[in-house]
């Protein structure tokens, strides 16, 4: 039986798929905070920042738009974020910061790493079980940081099909293997969302894997 942390997390990654139903991937990574506030062909409904008390504002931050509320991180500080979430629950949303726990980890959902090589100001941060967090970022996300070193950043990033994996608690997929049961619950998920074929979903997936591990 889900307990009320999984319950609050169930409720934010479909108001995160609810948006993507509507407008398409949302943003995970920027290079400054006027990137959320004006609405954009990446991000369609513009917002407004929420200071959280106590936390500089170069540190963390919460958005707030029409679909959806969240925490977002300077990818620069190494240690915090976690402090900084359960503020973010307390303040924002009147919970228990001790729900967070050691079964979930604060994750960077565009990989910290890649966001300070780029020069990305603040990245979005949500919580995943920790198996499959930490799948991904010795997947994944490692063998794609690796990939891109030396390239050309681009001002702000959306998020792509893998992260909707790990947002969704399923393990990192694997170069030339199949996908378990739980990634086809989620790519179907996320295919519907994106209105686009399961078939598609795949092949965007694998054509990733291949550029991370070249």
């Amino acid at each position: 039986m889900s307990g009320p942390f999984d319950i609050w997390i169930d409720r934010r990654r479909d108001e995160l798929m609810a948006y993507c139903r509507q407008w398409g991937s949302f943003l995970v990574a920027i290079s400054n905070m006027g990137d959320l506030e004006r609405p954009t062909p990446s991000n369609m409904e513009g917002g407004s920042w929420i200071p959280l008390p106590g936390v500089a504002p170069d540190k963390a931050a919460a958005f707030r738009n029409n679909s959806y509320t969240s925490l977002w991180v300077n990818p620069k500080y190494e240690e915090g974020y976690r402090d900084w979430f359960r503020v973010y629950l307390e303040s924002i949303w009147g919970l228990d910061g001790n729900l967070l726990t050691n079964v979930h980890d604060v994750d960077h959902v565009y990989n910290k790493q890649r966001a300070n090589d780029f020069g990305y100001a603040f990245v979005m941060a949500f919580p995943v079980v920790r198996g499959a967090n930490r799948s991904h970022g010795s997947g994944y996300e490692a063998a794609m940081t690796d990939a891109s070193h030396g390239k050309r950043a681009k001002s702000m990033r959306s998020i792509d099909t893998a992260s909707l994996l790990k947002l969704h608690n399923a393990l990192s997929p694997r170069v030339g293997g199949a996908f378990t049961p739980h990634q086809q619950v989620v790519i179907q998920q996320v295919a519907e969302a994106l209105h686009i074929s399961v078939a598609q979903v795949e092949q965007e997936i694998d054509a990733m894997m291949g550029r991370a591990y070249a």
